[in-house]
């Protein structure tokens, strides 16, 4: 009975120190995506709160930004992108549209064909561009092209 209960307490600080591996280092307030969907050249502002995140277990930066109009949550269209910088080599974890004049469109690695440039990405500012040449699930258009920036 003593030896288990000993060994809760180790238990507890393993899982917390893993959750600290990984987080938001920054919180970005302003900012605006362009994209292209279909025909349909779309700017949102960004909904504050987007975050420059940290892993550093797999030494690696990335940024995770939501976009809608009067940069309210929920609103219609909304372009989420999750994305991360490891070395020099970004890739995109997770691009959607929602609710678009081209339908909703959700990123797939294996289909979708995006390449991302991103520009700059600190706690204090994140820029890049995406572009597109693949298919999208959803049922929606695919995004064509994006740039966004978003900053404190």
């Amino acid at each position: 009975m003593i030896r288990a209960l000993m060994l809760v307490p180790v238990i507890g600080v393993c899982v917390a120190g893993a959750a600290m591996a990984q987080g938001s280092a920054a919180r970005y307030d302003s900012g605006q995506v362009t994209f292209l969907q279909k025909e349909d050249e779309v700017t949102l502002p960004l909904v504050p709160g987007g975050t420059f995140d940290v892993d550093t277990t797999r030494h690696r930066h990335g940024a995770t930004l939501t976009f809608a109009p009067a940069g309210k949550p929920g609103a219609r269209p909304t372009f989420f992108l999750h994305f991360w910088v490891s070395g020099s080599s970004p890739f995109i974890a997770a691009l959607e549209v929602r609710g678009g004049q081209g339908g909703n469109a959700y990123f797939d690695k294996a289909e979708s064909g995006c390449t991302l440039t991103v520009t700059r990405l600190d706690a204090s500012a994140v820029e890049g561009s995406g572009a597109c040449s693949g298919a999208f699930e959803g049922g929606g258009a695919p995004v064509v092209s994006f740039r966004f920036a978003a900053k404190r």
